[in-house]
Formats: C-alpha cells, structure tokens, sequence
C-alpha cells in the first residue's frame, strides 16, 4: 500500500454504520488518550453531582415532622453535607457502628447503603468502560491525496517520451502483486497479528470453491468428471469490504469467479530440431540449431517469426520449449528451476485460441510450466506429474567413493494448466439482481462506459465506484499473477539448488487457490492505491489532482477507509450523550434545591420539608454551634443563604469551645448517672434546652441578642 496515505483527523461519517452510528472522531493516540481522561473525569464529577441529586431525594423523603432518634437525624446531616457516595456509605457505616448496641441500625441504613454502593459501583464501571463503549473500531477515513485517481498507460504507441510511464507502471505493479503476495503468506496463510495485516476494511475477501466439470470440449481436461475446481467469490461490496465509504445508494457490488484445470497435450503436441535465427549475433552464427516440443492451442500472443523462428511448423505455434535452457542450466546452478508462461485470449485480445478452449463471454487463460531440476520422489500431482525416473551417481569424495541417487522429472517438457474468469458488476441500490452479464475482463473494457452508465442509472458516484474496482480486478487476473510474479509457484519454495521435495497430490490446487488469493489481496491493495496514488517512486508518473477536475472522482478521493492501529477512533453520538447528559445532570444538581423551594413556595406545600434541607447544611449547623457556646451576632441567613455576623466580630472557635463543653469524662459519667445531659458551663441547662429545641424544623428559630431572624410558619404538609 501506498505511503502517501494520510489519515483525516476530526468528525466523519462512517457509512457502514448508519448516519448517526456511524459518526465517527478520529484522533491521534495522544489525543484519543486525552479525550479517554477526561471521559473518565467528566464521569465520575457527573457522578458526584448525581449523588447530590439521590441524596436531596433521599432527604426529602425522609424528613418529618415527628420525633426522631439520633441515628436518624446524623443520617439526615449525611444525606444533606455528603456530596460523595463512598464518602456516604463511610459516614453510614461509622454511624452505624457506633450505634449498633442501642438501635436496629442495620435496618435502618440498608436501603441508604445499597443505594450508595449501587450507585458507586455503576459510576466506578462507566469510567473503567468509557473508553470501551466510546472508542469505535479502528477504521480511519483517509484524506484526499494529489496523486488520486487513475494510471492511463498507453502500451501500444510507446515511444522516448511515454516510455518511461510504461515502465514505471510495469514497476509498480510486480511491486504492488508481490506486496500482496506477502500478504497473502503472512496474513492470511500462517495468521500472523503483524501491523501490515490490519490494513484493508475487510482482510480477506471470502470465496467458496466448488469440484466442477470440465469448462472445455470434452476429453479436453485431466482427470475424471468434476475434477476441475471453481472459484466464486459471491457478491463483494464496494463499501463493507473494499472500504470506499458510502451511503446506500452509492453502492457498488461485483464478483469474480474462475475454473481451473489441468489440461490434455495428446494431439496438440510436436517434437522435433529446427533453427532459429540468431537475432543478437553473439557467436556469430547465423543460426542455432535446437530441439523442441511445441503446443498447437492457437496462434501465440506473439507469433513465432517474430522471436526468430522461421520454421513454418512453428508458426502457429502456442508456447515453445527448447534446449537451449537445458544447456545453460548446466553453466548456471543458481537459476530459477521453474520456468512459468502465460497465454490469455480475453475479447479478441491476445493469444487466438481453438474452438475447444474458447468460452463465451469468459477469458481463456494457459499457463505452462517447464521444471528444470529433479524431485526426490515421485509426484502424483495432475499438472506436475513426475514418474520418469533419473538415477545420478553423486561422487562423495574424489576418486574414492560414489553413491547413486534416483531422481524424477516431470513427464513431459511442458505441462499447461487452463482456467477461464469472470467478473459481474451489480447496483444495489437498484435491487437484488439487477446486474451486469458474467462477462471477461476484456468484454466489460470494450463494453464501457455505456455498461456502467446502464446499470448505475448514471449515479456518477457509482460509476466512479465501480470503473476504481474494475481497474483493480481487471489488473489482478490470474494471468497477472502469475506474470508478473518471479516465483509465482508454491513449489518453489520446496526447492535446494536444482532439487525439489517431492510434490503433494493436489499440488496445482493449492497453486491455483494461492493465485485466487493473491488476485483479491491485489485488488484491494489496488483499490486503496487509486485512492492514495502509488509510493513516492512511481508519483512522478501519475498525473497530479485529477479530482480536481471532477467532481465524483473527488467523491472517491474523499472516500476511502482503511484500518490504522496508531490512531483512536470515538463514536460520535456516545460521547455527545455522555457529554449532554453529564452536563445535564450537573446543571440539575445545581439547581435542583432552587427550583424545588420556589415551587414549594408558589404552591405552598411542602415548605417545612424545605426548612429541613436548609437548617441541616454545614454553615447552619456551625453557626447554631457557636450560639450555643455564646457566640451571638448572627445573621441567620435563611433560603440558602450563607450565615455570617454583624461587623468585624472575631473569636477563636477552639478557645471558646474549650471553654464552654462540659468537661467529659467527669461531666459525661455524672450526667448518666443521674440522668440529665451535661451542661454547659456559663450557660444554664433550660438555656441548653432551648436552643436544642430551636434546631428542630418545626420550631421557631432565635437567636441570641443582636441576631437578625426570619420567621416562618407553615401548615402544609
């Protein structure tokens, strides 16, 4: 895949997904970490101020006018002064502790508790979880590059100026069908977790196969009735595998199938010397002699003359093998053991193929294979057949002992295997069905663009879509495979020199199913390459910002997703709802209190219940504290309101405390004794009991001399 690939940073539609699902933030990792924090942080405030808002509810319900004992009254100041959850459940479990010998206090706080730890463990979990229920997949939108848009080659009028295009695009794709070759060993093969596998939308385009019969004339084909193996792909989307990312009605789906089969030479076979004239002159000879075997399947893409043999029983031929590879091999170890070629009549282009290999509206594809070296054993394989023993006497050490060695080579100088492919365009959007024809790659070229313009109802997205897909599968056939692959076959890997482990039974099927495979991981690796244009070598020879010039290509260019690990991804609509919410439940907690004491007022119900919440917060309690210890001079400061004292007054409030509290033990075990409550000193006991009556929601509140009160009464209820 091309380096040129930069990924949009910032709020996109992921289509796949849906309008609203699909709204996708895309971050840097640093970024994403950011944003994780403070998801995290907003959660747990938001969690906070949630409790606030149980705990003013909780209080109302609770708060009455009857007579209460001491744990319920400690219980009422929590709820009212506690705006944490674990600080709630530690404050009841203290009270209910230190209570437990003389009230049923578990009883009591059970209901508090649960809710408390209900509420603290749901709130602990969403902050561990946001990430997880925020973060979506890791697939990035990539945005436009220069290089965007198609390679137009002209291979047929080549000359000094387009010369070097050629070549660089000739470059590019041997290196874009390796890449994806690796691909295919390394990911998909062995499946291995490395970076370059998390690349496409969809990592393996699926496909079935299935034992078919022989798609040529009869008797054309090795092997018995449904030998031949067929590939299908089914129906492959534009958007949910190939990763161009769009609403519904700018859908494109497509498939490609192929047969393959290896394929009879009885008949179509010559052995024979002929000369060939030598073109390059090296030695000096006119002309080389050579043996050959020749395969008649119709007149090759490059007819023989043209390569120097002017022999007329060579003119019609398909492929040639001659010796003179025999002879340098012996000057050569180091050379490839397998020579691989490929002929493909595809439209009236190419290699003119008989009757019996030619199939409607399909390519026709041979590919021949010559082996050079030696098997170990025999194999049985249809296409490499290898039963013709050799025996090689291998000398071990000079001039004293020597072992022989039985070797096998392929039965016949040349083995061709033959396949026909497909490929089907459909629209979506206009209903199951409604597709193109099965036609071959070259058909669906000399049919454009009246085919696409039909079948997509001239949705110009569409046809953007589907000429990006057609380019890449059209350059990912199985003849490009192997053409343009140097070690296109798995045998080669099971070779030493010029000598090869023996080969398995199915041994072209697994070649064939490893091409189909390579084929589709080429396309989608071309398909993302429209979009990002080709690595910064070949960029010179693209032409630059064709999007700019229309206005679907531009569409595309803005459309392709990939996979990217080093980049964080957020669902929109997840962190807009725990954003909204969060805000929502913070601004009802801070007004919460407001808004229930003017409601209460205006429908005059209620209003002690109000007087309760407000004389059990902290500044009221400590204020009342201090009036009972002798600091006077307050204003109550009612309705919310902070109490504070007239002028510049000061005190120290643990100086005045120690000398006001009773003196405990001493006091403490004398009043148990007798049954009445310490006092305090300098302040007689009716004095004590008045002011713990005027705490009570349902007194009237006084104050010392000098203090500025409010009264209010209510009956309501």
């Amino acid at each position: 895949m091309s380096t040129n690939s930069t990924v949009h940073i910032g709020v996109w539609t992921n289509w796949s997904g849906g309008r609203v699902g699909g709204s996708t933030i895309t971050l840097t990792k640093g970024a994403g970490n950011v944003l994780i924090a403070a998801l995290a942080i907003f959660i747990q405030l938001t969690g906070a101020r949630s409790w606030s808002i149980i705990s003013f509810i909780a209080h109302q319900i609770r708060a009455s006018r009857q007579a209460k004992d001491g744990l319920y009254h400690q219980q009422q100041a929590i709820l009212r002064n506690n705006n944490s959850d674990l600080s709630t459940i530690w404050q009841f479990t203290r009270i209910g502790w230190a209570w437990r010998r003389q009230l049923k206090t578990f009883r009591k706080s059970a209901i508090l508790l649960l809710t408390a730890n209900i509420h603290l463990i749901a709130f602990l979990a969403a902050g561990l979880l946001a990430s997880h229920f925020t973060k979506a997949s890791s697939e990035v939108l990539l945005a436009r590059s220069s290089s965007c848009g198609p390679w137009p080659i002209n291979a047929t009028g080549v000359n000094e100026t387009t010369l070097p295009h050629v070549i660089g695009y000739r470059s590019y794709a041997a290196d874009a069908m390796q890449s994806s070759k690796e691909y295919v060993e390394s990911c998909l093969a062995e499946s291995q977790s490395l970076p370059e596998c998390d690349i496409y939308k969809n990592p393996q385009i699926p496909w079935t196969e299935t034992r078919t019969d022989c798609p040529f004339a009869d008797g054309f084909c090795l092997g018995s009735a449904n030998t031949s193996l067929t590939m299908t792909t089914g129906l492959i989307d534009s958007r949910n595998d190939n990763g161009i990312n769009g609403p519904n009605k700018d859908r494109v789906q497509w498939r490609r199938t192929a047969t393959c089969i290896p394929i009879n030479t009885e008949g179509y076979v010559e052995i024979g010397f002929s000369n060939r004239t030598n073109i390059n002159g090296l030695d000096g000879a006119a002309t080389l002699p050579f043996n050959y075997t020749a395969l008649y399947y119709g007149v090759g893409n490059t007819p023989a003359i043209y390569l120097g043999f002017a022999d007329p029983r060579l003119t019609n031929a398909t492929y040639i093998y001659t010796n003179f590879r025999d002879i340098a091999g012996d000057y050569n170890e180091n050379q490839a053991g397998y020579d691989i070629s490929t002929q493909e009549a595809d439209g009236g282009m190419g290699w003119q193929a008989i009757p019996e290999l030619s199939i409607m509206n399909s390519s026709t594809l041979l590919v021949f294979a010559s082996f050079y070296g030696a098997y170990i054993n025999r194999s049985e394989d249809l296409w490499l057949s290898a039963q013709f023993r050799n025996i090689t006497t291998v000398e071990v050490t000079s001039g004293q002992a020597s072992t022989t060695i039985q070797q096998y080579q392929l039965d016949n100088p040349i083995s061709p295997l033959g396949c026909t492919e497909q490929i089907q365009f459909c629209n979506p959007a206009a209903g199951p069905n409604h597709c193109t024809p099965y036609l071959s790659a070259g058909q669906m070229t000399f049919a454009q663009p009246d085919i696409f313009v039909q079948l997509f109802k001239n949705n110009t997205r569409q046809i953007a879509t589907a000429n990006s897909i057609f380019t890449a599968a059209s350059n990912s056939r199985i003849a490009a495979v192997v053409g343009e692959l140097e070690k296109p076959l798995l045998a080669e890997s099971m070779m030493s020199g010029m000598t090869s482990l023996p080969l398995s039974a199915d041994q072209w099927i697994s070649e064939v199913r490893n091409w189909f495979n390579i084929g589709l991981a080429n396309t989608q690796r071309r398909i993302v390459d429209y979009a990002t244009g080709p690595a910064p070598q070949y960029t010179q020879f693209v032409p630059q910002n064709q999007a700019y010039k229309d206005s679907a290509l531009a569409w595309l260019c803005d459309s392709q997703v990939i996979q990217r690990n080093d980049f964080t991804n957020f669902r929109t609509w997840v962190v807009g709802l725990v954003f909204g919410f969060g805000a929502i439940i913070i601004g009802l907690s801070l007004c919460l209190e407001t808004i229930t004491g003017r409601l209460r007022a205006r429908r005059h119900r209620g209003e002690w219940r109000q007087r309760a919440w407000w004389s059990e917060e902290t500044l009221q309690m400590q204020r009342r504290v201090y009036q009972a210890i002798g600091i006077s001079g307050w204003d109550i400061g009612e309705d919310g309101m902070v109490p504070t004292t007239f002028g510049e007054k000061k005190w120290m409030s643990i100086s005045a405390w120690e000398e006001n509290v009773p003196t405990y033990p001493e006091e403490k075990r004398r009043g148990a004794a007798t049954g009445d409550a310490p006092s305090i000193r300098g302040v007689g006991k009716g004095d004590v009991v008045t002011k713990l009556v005027s705490v009570t929601p349902t007194s009237p509140i006084a104050s010392d001399s000098g203090s500025s009160i409010r009264r209010t009464r209510s009956n309501s209820v």
